[in-house]
């Protein structure tokens, strides 16, 4: 076989490495590093070939090999190889073509020879793109300085052990490839080696963020910094500007003036001073100019509208209407509340906001009242007379907790979600740290709040946030919590809340396997679930089944009214799809 073609591109390798010196005499043999006299390379092969009886061609005046060197073709053990042997020294040895392989597959081909070239000392391996075949061509070779026939052996022997293990090692590269869906394997191993390093490095270690502020105030204001923060999640902005506009004129705040994040926008709209509930404003507009420093585009400049218009009042309290429109514009911020499917994200969030005229000390006054009336009555086996609230507070022993839980449930009952979240959120931390050395009923308590938070940041259709709590509780056993959580994937557009409704019906079934022997709750929670699992069968398209989960629920009392409107729904859809409608 004619090698040629495949050495020439080592051979100025040889060259640089192995090219004797001029001026150097030739010798029967060479001292080693112990002092032994050794025979040089060419005497070696000699012997090497007529002792293993070795087929053998020698090319001495080939120009392209080095001077002092001469190369011989020879069989080995079935095994084709070539030697440069240095008529003063060592000797490089060449098995080549050990494998040939698709082209296709040169990416795994070389990351075999790195793997092996870093594990293996003796043995260089090196690959070879053969256009013409459209193939890639695998070889082995490896150097010796000081050699005998035994030597040069036991190495050629090892190279056929050197060939079965590269041919294991790419065959299990192949293996990793068809199970990866890639061909670069090295890439993506690599890939995925940087992603778990960035994982570990956000790995926090104590003492490296300072604590939770779990210090509980009572604060009318409604600022951008509890905006941005809490309800957002974006503290990564600069606010350069705000701007509000109300019925008694423009007016302007600079960042350089004063703490935009702590201008109170209430005051633009409820006369904060009055006697009684009123307004100062019906309507007052904020305009909040900000850039993200952090970002890629971090020159861009940004706008946050605020705009709050009046809702009413109480006999306590004024209440008004706040919309908060997102910048088009600004990815982050609508990824900072973005819902599981893409087409649920909000690109405005509305809530209901009041202003209560009773003082702290009176509202505090209120909330331990509350408390301590519900354990009296709780005492006397009056549980009946128990309000919403004071059933939150049952197991509640601090008095800060008992004035943030009853707030927050005053709050979350009169659909003001976003005060009710500044409430329950100050429950959550102030108890979480504790939650392994707390009593039963404080565990309760805790839940309680996080139960609510969920379902608050639920109203709002922050459903990343209602998702991050819910999923806390969705195995407590309570029917309102699984119920919520499932509220929560359907209204997002999750994928899981098909699963999650079958676990939830499997339980039932577990326990109740007759429908006559239903109790009333847990009629209405299957109600509840084939009204949540149509409803996500048309989110996905799934128009035929959905309309025989309505149908099956024309006869009953509590989802008739949803079902006649989900059935005419899906009729409107279809008819949207037939070809008739897309003709016209």
């Amino acid at each position: 076989m004619d090698f040629d073609s495949l050495l020439n591109k080592g051979i100025n390798y040889v060259k640089s490495r192995f090219q004797a010196d001029s001026n150097h005499t030739a010798s029967d043999g060479e001292s080693g590093a112990d002092g032994a006299s050794y025979p040089n390379a060419v005497e070696v092969l000699k012997q090497f070939f007529a002792q293993y009886n070795c087929k053998f061609q020698i090319d001495a005046d080939d120009e392209d090999k080095p001077r002092g060197f001469d190369r011989y073709y020879f069989d080995f053990q079935g095994g084709h190889f070539v030697a440069y042997a240095n008529r003063y020294g060592g000797v490089e040895v060449l098995y080549p073509r050990i494998l040939d392989i698709p082209a296709r597959y040169i990416d795994i081909v070389r990351s075999v020879c790195n793997t092996c070239n870093f594990t293996e000392y003796r043995f260089k391996y090196s690959y070879e793109n053969m256009e013409k075949d459209g193939e890639v061509t695998v070889h082995i070779s490896y150097y010796a300085d000081v050699t005998t026939v035994q030597l040069l052996a036991e190495s050629l022997s090892a190279c056929f052990q050197a060939q079965r293990s590269y041919n294991d090692r790419l065959k299990n590269a192949l293996e990793d490839a068809r199970d990866e869906g890639t061909l670069d394997v090295e890439r993506t191993f690599s890939d995925r080696k940087r992603e778990l390093f960035l994982i570990r490095n956000l790995e926090l270690r104590h003492g490296q963020l300072p604590p939770a502020n779990l210090e509980f105030e009572h604060d009318k204001s409604f600022n951008l910094g509890y905006l941005l923060e809490c309800m957002l999640g974006r503290s990564d902005i600069e606010l350069s500007r705000l701007q509000v506009v109300n019925d008694g004129g423009l007016t302007k705040y600079d960042a350089d003036d004063c703490i935009l994040e702590d201008v109170n926008l209430a005051a633009f709209i409820v006369n904060e001073k009055a006697d009684s509930p009123s307004f100062c404003s019906s309507v007052a507009t904020a305009v909040a100019t900000y850039h993200t420093p952090l970002s890629e585009n971090a020159k861009a400049t940004y706008a946050l509208t605020i705009t709050m218009r009046e809702a009413g009042v109480t006999d306590h309290s004024a209440f008004f209407r706040v919309v908060v429109a997102l910048d088009h514009g600004d990815a982050n911020m609508r990824n900072s509340i973005a819902a599981t499917a893409g087409d649920k994200t909000p690109l405005t969030i509305t809530f209901l906001m009041g202003y209560d005229y009773a003082s702290a000390e009176q509202m505090r006054a209120e909330a331990e009242y509350m408390w301590k009336d519900a354990l009296i009555k709780v005492k006397e086996e009056k549980n009946d007379e128990l309000t919403e609230e004071q059933q939150l507070l049952l197991n509640v022993t601090d008095t800060d907790i008992a004035y943030n839980m009853y707030w927050g449930r005053r709050y979350m009952l009169s659909n003001r979600y976003f005060e009710a979240i500044a409430h329950f959120e100050n429950v959550y931390r102030s108890t979480r740290h504790r939650f392994f050395s707390v009593s039963k009923e404080a565990t309760k308590q805790l839940l309680q709040a996080v139960y609510c938070l969920g379902f608050c940041y639920c109203e709002l259709c922050l459903f990343e946030k209602a998702f991050y709590y819910l999923n806390m509780v969705k195995s407590t056993g309570d029917i309102h919590h699984a119920m919520e959580y499932v509220n929560v994937l359907a209204n997002s557009g999750d994928l899981r809340v098909f699963k999650e409704i079958e676990t939830i019906v499997d339980d039932v079934r577990q326990q109740f396997p007759e429908d006559e022997d239903l109790p009333e709750h847990v009629q209405k929670l299957l109600s509840f679930l084939k009204r949540r699992h149509g409803y996500s069968l048309i989110e996905f398209g799934k128009l035929d089944e959905a309309e025989k989960v309505f149908k099956s629920l024309l006869d009953d009392p509590t989802s008739q009214d949803y079902a006649v409107s989900e059935l005419a729904y899906i009729q409107k859809l279809k008819a949207n799809e037939s070809p008739e409608s897309s003709e016209a």
